[in-house]
C-alpha cells in the first residue's frame, strides 16, 4: 500500500531530476567575474576587481567567493579605465570620463555619479583620469603621441572644466605607460628605452 502511494506521488508530482552524463555540468552554480584588469586593495583585506567583462566585485580572500558585484555598462567606448578607492569607497572611471561613480565598499551601493561634460571621444589619444574625491575634482590628462599632452580639472561641485595649455612631449609614444603616483603627478615610463618621466599637474 504505501509503495502505491508512493508511486502515485512520483506520477502527479514535479520532480527534477538529472541524467548521469548531466552531473557536474547543470547542478551547480558558477559566478564569474572575467579577467581582471583593475585591482584595489584595501587596508582592511578588502579587494575589488574590474574586469574586462565591465564587472566590479568585491572579492572574499578568505574563501575566493564574491561578496558583492555591479555589472557595468558594455560598449567599445564604456571600458572600466581606472578603479581607484577613498576611504571606504571605490571610484571607477568609463569611457573616457563618460561615466564617473562613487561605490560604497562594504555593500557594493552606488554613492555618487557624474561625468566629463565635452568630452569627445578620440581614439587616437591617450587619457588617464584621476578623481580626487575629497576635494570633487576630477584630474583629465590627455595625451597625443607624437604630440602633446593636455590637462584639464573638472570641478564636481561648480561644473566647471578648466584646460591648461598644450605641453610638448615628444618623448611620448604609443609605448609609453603612464599611471598618476598622487593627484597632481604623473609618472610615464617608456618600455624600450627604458626612461622615466614625471610630468606635474
Amino acid at each position: 500500500m504505501i509503495s502505491l502511494l508512493i508511486v502515485l506521488f512520483c506520477m502527479f508530482h514535479d520532480s527534477l531530476s538529472l541524467y548521469e552524463d548531466q552531473i557536474g555540468k547543470f547542478d551547480w552554480k558558477l559566478e564569474l567575474v572575467g579577467e581582471v584588469n583593475h585591482v584595489h586593495y584595501d587596508e582592511s583585506g578588502k579587494i575589488v576587481v574590474a574586469t574586462e567583462k565591465n564587472v566590479l566585485a568585491l572579492l572574499n580572500l578568505r574563501n575566493g567567493s564574491v561578496a558583492w558585484r555591479q555589472l557595468l555598462e558594455k560598449g567599445p567606448h564604456e571600458k572600466v579605465q581606472s578603479l581607484q578607492g577613498h576611504f571606504q569607497d571605490v571610484i571607477t572611471v568609463q569611457g573616457r570620463g563618460k561615466f564617473i561613480r562613487c561605490w560604497d565598499l562594504t555593500s557594493g551601493v552606488m554613492k555618487w555619479e557624474t561625468f566629463l561634460p565635452n568630452n569627445p571621444i578620440d581614439s587616437s589619444s591617450i587619457m588617464k583620469i584621476h578623481v580626487a574625491a575629497a576635494n570633487k575634482q576630477v584630474l583629465l590628462v590627455d595625451m597625443q603621441p607624437g604630440g602633446g599632452i593636455q590637462a584639464s580639472v573638472y570641478n564636481m561641485r561648480e561644473g566647471t572644466l578648466k584646460k591648461s595649455p598644450k605641453a610638448p612631449a615628444p618623448w611620448l609614444t604609443e609605448l609609453t605607460s603612464c599611471e598618476f603616483v598622487s593627484h597632481k603627478h604623473l609618472a610615464c615610463v617608456e618600455s624600450v628605452t627604458r626612461t622615466v618621466t614625471c610630468d606635474f599637474g
